[in-house]
């Protein structure tokens, strides 16, 4: 598989997301399993955390994996139940600011490699934290992550996310899936 690093400018840009559904059915209190980012590529929801309109908090919000989530995306229940205590602790305190650049961040950098890739150590698996490598092995085959920087421009370092994935049509973040299976 190629991989592909992307270099966009904010300023070209004009995006916009609408929450059009939530699990609990209140408007505007997107949970997981949330229709916000439903039909949206990786490029367009990394991409759409630098519109400064953009509830932050509510589009990461609607990115939480449920435990049934985080089995398609780890070999072993055991790996999935624990990551998912992990994360739902960590969404627990996210408060009034999710993803997204610091101002100034005008440019984003995205690289994405598969679970193979981040196996095998090769491509733009070396643009992926260190840990990993540590995980690579706990990871279904056939998945695609992705990593991303928010720029400011002719800077090379920023606001750095990773764990972005889309798992049975679902889009869902896992940021540094190797601490939540210390």
């Amino acid at each position: 598989m190629k991989w592909v690093n992307y270099l966009f400018v904010a300023g070209l840009m004009s995006l916009q997301f609408v929450a059009i559904g939530t699990s609990d059915g209140k408007p505007g209190s997107p949970r997981a399993g949330s229709s916000v980012h439903k039909g949206k590529s990786a490029t367009q929801i990394i991409k759409g955390f630098m519109n400064p309109k953009t509830d932050t908090v509510k589009l990461t919000m609607a990115l939480q994996p449920s435990e049934h989530d985080l089995r398609a995306v780890f070999k072993s229940p055991a790996d999935a139940k624990k990551a998912a205590a992990y994360y739902r602790k960590m969404y627990g305190t996210i408060r009034g600011r999710g993803i997204g650049p610091k101002p100034g961040q005008t440019e984003v950098v995205i690289f994405k490699a598969t679970s193979k890739d981040l196996q095998m150590q090769r491509g733009a698996s070396k643009h992926f934290p260190g840990g990993y490598k540590r995980i690579a092995a706990k990871l279904r085959k056939g998945l695609t992550l992705y990593r991303w920087k928010y720029l400011e421009r002719g800077k090379k370092y920023g606001m750095s996310f990773d764990g972005l994935l889309k798992v049975k049509g679902k889009w869902i973040f896992i940021p540094k899936p190797f601490r939540a299976l210390r």
